[in-house]
């Protein structure tokens, strides 16, 4: 397995470039699922684009993706 070392002076472990791209928002929704389905759930992670409207509107999808029952 490997094994993932982050210096703790960084803010986040993980930034999602280009976030409110078609496959940047496909990625979002998968960490977004993945983070709230782990054990720990201590991942810190961010996006990054251009445009901070299209960014919270795919952090509002991914929510609520993550609301719908599946």
């Amino acid at each position: 397995m490997a094994r993932v070392e982050t210096s703790s002076n960084r803010p986040y472990h993980l930034v999602i470039f280009g976030a409110s791209g078609f496959t940047g928002q496909f990625v979002v929704e998968e960490v977004a699922r993945t983070v709230s389905e782990g054990p720990n759930g201590n991942l810190k992670w961010a996006v990054a684009g251009r445009s901070k409207q299209k960014l919270e509107k795919v952090l509002e999808q991914a929510a609520g993706v993550l609301d719908t029952p599946g």
